[in-house]
């Protein structure tokens, strides 16, 4: 059933270059220690030591898996809610905000400098050309400008729901069957 008042995405981070370069980097060291550290207790017959050889191998695993991040935005009635998706489990909520705040919309690439007094909420891909921005005016965080990557449902909703000021129009594609 579609209901025009509740709309929901989940888009996952892709990692930049700098991104991916750390999880390699950090699966090779954790692998060398690991393998470095059950030599040295296996040779010199210190077996209390395996114990911290398996204590890197979880660290290295936790780590690891700690680099695949994804947002999920979910639009309901006037309010918008980002939650920080950590290796498909653990949940954040970053920020909810409702839609009758907002001051400012439009693509990334067209907005205007952030000050130093604007709070900055990423949400989306690393170095993604698709980004959409929100000004909002939070009651906690004054003023805060979101950073993220919406879907065309999302954008729909977002022209549906919008303060009729700030005059954004989105019109979805028709969809062929």
């Amino acid at each position: 059933m579609f209901n025009p008042n509740y709309c929901e995405a989940l888009v996952k981070k892709e990692q930049g270059q700098g991104l991916q370069n750390k999880g390699t980097m950090i699966l090779m060291v954790g692998s060398v220690l690991v393998v470095l550290v059950t030599l040295i207790a296996v040779l010199l017959g210190l077996y209390p030591l395996l114990l911290v050889s398996i204590g890197l191998g979880f660290g290295t695993w936790y780590l690891s898996n700690n680099q695949r991040i994804e947002y999920e935005y979910i639009f309901s009635d006037d309010d918008f809610t980002i939650t920080k998706i950590i290796a498909e489990g653990k949940r954040k909520p970053l920020i909810e905000v409702s839609m009758k705040q907002v001051t400012a919309f439009g693509k990334l690439s067209e907005a205007a400098p952030c000050g130093d007094q604007i709070t900055l909420v990423l949400a989306c891909r690393a170095e993604d050309e698709d980004a959409y921005y929100m000004d909002v005016t939070h009651p906690e965080y004054h003023e805060v400008r979101i950073v993220f990557t919406p879907t065309e449902r999302c954008l729909q909703f977002c022209s549906d729901h919008l303060p009729r000021i700030l005059r954004f129009h989105y019109q979805m594609e028709p969809m062929e069957y």
